[in-house]
């Protein structure tokens, strides 16, 4: 059973929603630029984009406080790799919506998903509930990876 230090708990989700809505609000004068290309089958709709820039970054923020709080031996690693998540995701939909650099966008959504990955492995060795909880952003920068490809080739 974890006893979660309500302070420090908050603090984690405070940073990793405010990475997400400043990413998400400069990168919100890009929805109609994404809107205006030609969209493969199975597009996510403009709307959910805002959505996906707070739910994502909340399951993060609990994600890194379960590794915070973990175990010391694996501390370093693990916020290294959750600093390296909080830099990767507020560069990517600025990159993306605000820059159109959807060629840029599309290796770095690759990095993303190598972070992401690598995060997961050496989380489920101090925190299951951490690595479990990014699992659903992996499949999600997977699925944008597919729409990101064919946006590329299709523009």
């Amino acid at each position: 059973m974890y006893i979660i230090r309500l302070r420090p708990f908050l603090v984690w989700i405070g940073i990793a929603l405010a990475l997400g809505l400043v990413s998400g609000g400069i990168a919100l004068g890009g929805l109609d630029f994404y809107t205006s290309l030609h969209l493969p089958a199975g597009s996510p709709p403009a709307a959910l984009f805002p959505a996906a820039w707070a739910v994502f970054p909340l399951l993060l923020g609990v994600s890194a406080y379960f590794l915070w709080a973990g175990d010391p031996r694996q501390k370093k690693h693990s916020l290294f790799l959750i600093a390296a998540q909080f830099a990767a995701r507020f560069l990517g939909p600025v990159f993306f919506f605000r820059c159109e650099w959807i060629f840029l966008s599309l290796l770095w959504l690759a990095l993303v998903w190598i972070v992401t990955a690598a995060l997961i492995s050496s989380a489920l060795h101090t925190s299951r509930i951490a690595a479990y909880l990014q699992i659903p952003y992996l499949l999600w920068i997977t699925y944008l990876g597919y729409v990101n490809c064919c946006i590329f080739l299709g523009n």
